[in-house]
């Protein structure tokens, strides 16, 4: 059995769909947001300024009667598209990269797979926290971001 190759991502061409993303209604997005982001190690302030930095993008899908598709990066991916050098270099780097879009009525209904999904994820594993990634007596980078999926 041949080895899966390392996850890519081309910030020219994101990919969000069923198969990769979980799919909740705004009332549950934003809660679930603020957890997954405490498990993937920002801090109070971190996860604050993501998520008011985020939130009107999030208001206009639900405005819009729509519901929240989102994913983070595995770390391999976002490192591949996104360089980081950091010098005195860090013992644990941890980079957290959100992709998200908006999926209609018309399209919610082939999105089950990413539904049952959301329970299930663990984004520690998927992101690939380090161990020594929440002690602050390691010397840690953490550096977030996003982006809205807008075309299909």
């Amino acid at each position: 059995v041949l080895p899966l190759p390392p996850p890519t991502f081309d910030p020219s061409r994101p990919h969000l769909d069923a198969t990769n993303d979980i799919l909740l209604p705004f009332a549950s997005f934003v809660p679930y947001l603020d957890l997954a982001l405490t498990k993937v190690t920002l801090h109070a302030s971190a996860r604050n300024d993501f998520i008011t930095y985020w939130l009107p993008s999030f208001v206009r899908i639900h405005e819009r009667g729509e519901e929240v598709a989102m994913r983070f990066l595995e770390q391999v991916a976002y490192e591949e598209s996104a360089k980081l050098f950091v010098q005195p270099e860090p013992e644990v780097t941890t980079r957290v990269f959100m992709l998200f879009r908006s999926v209609g009525k018309e399209e919610v209904g082939g999105w089950g797979e990413a539904r049952e999904r959301v329970a299930e994820v663990e984004w520690e594993s998927v992101v690939g926290v380090k161990e020594g990634a929440r002690d602050a007596a390691t010397s840690r980078v953490l550096k977030w971001g996003g982006m809205e999926v807008l075309s299909r």
